[in-house]
């Protein structure tokens, strides 16, 4: 048997392998899509669809889509 604190740091361990997860996918996603259609055609909802994530997701990573575009540079 596990006790509490141990349950917790498992489960915050699994939560920030997750976050790190859907920043990577979000990061490539933003990545294809910039070779693809450029600046202009990549929107934070395109790069949340591709990532299989929530726009809340990529502007809880990214404030906005410069910041997010100057993480894959």
């Amino acid at each position: 048997s596990i006790s509490k604190g141990e349950f917790v740091a498992a489960e915050q361990g699994l939560q920030q392998r997750k976050s790190a997860r859907d920043r990577e996918n979000i990061c490539n996603a933003a990545i294809g899509l910039l070779a693809k259609g450029g600046y202009a055609e990549t929107t934070i909802a395109g790069v949340a669809q591709d990532a299989g994530v929530s726009k809340g997701a990529v502007q809880y990573n990214f404030q906005t889509k410069e910041e997010l575009i100057a993480a894959d540079v």
